[in-house]
């Protein structure tokens, strides 16, 4: 899910954030060369010198920066590991309530298939004979108006009673594909 990706990418990033601050703790190094031209009359050992574009000055130079006061760097890897931890711990909280939600939405789409099952192959044709069987009984005599009512009654229960197991299945589809974020 998307929420799940933005955690894994913050703990990434806690992570590197880390190698960044350990990367400040140590020395650093640096080395150079320089060329240069020097043109004009400057004053050298007491006497001008006239230096042309053709007399080139070159050098190295070479140096070390080692942090002096490395405590606010500490604290810093220390924060920065405190928020590794807190981000970890947010992913496998946020996997394992995703993983819940998805386990009892497979639960409900599990029961509501039973139920389907039992109304595609026992509630509905029984529901149809009721309603065939009551009609035929009425029309002849048999049964009064308030049995053919009761018949017509109960089918008519039992064809809700499926729509409704129809639309919980639906339902529980439909949020079980928005959770894995399925389109």
């Amino acid at each position: 899910t998307p929420e799940l990706v933005l955690l894994r990418s913050q703990t990434t990033v806690a992570d590197r954030q880390i190698e960044v601050d350990r990367a400040r703790l140590l020395p650093s190094f640096s080395l150079g060369y320089f060329n240069q031209s020097l043109i004009g009359i400057y004053n050298v050992g007491g006497q001008d010198v006239y230096y042309g574009g053709g007399k080139r000055f070159q050098g190295f130079i070479a140096g070390i920066a080692v942090p002096l006061f490395t405590g606010p760097l500490r604290a810093r890897v220390t924060a920065a590991r405190l928020g590794e931890q807190l981000s970890q711990a947010q992913l496998r909280l946020n996997e394992r309530n995703l993983s819940g939600e998805r386990d009892q939405l497979l639960l409900r789409i599990r029961q509501a298939e039973s139920s389907l099952t039992y109304y595609e192959q026992t509630g509905l044709p029984t529901a149809r004979l009721l309603v065939e069987k009551g009609g035929l009984a009425f029309r002849a005599g048999e049964i009064g108006y308030l049995d053919y009512f009761q018949a017509l009654s109960g089918a008519y229960q039992t064809r809700i009673g499926y729509l409704d197991a129809l639309n919980q299945y639906n339902q529980a589809v439909i949020n079980l594909e928005q959770l894995l974020g399925l389109p």
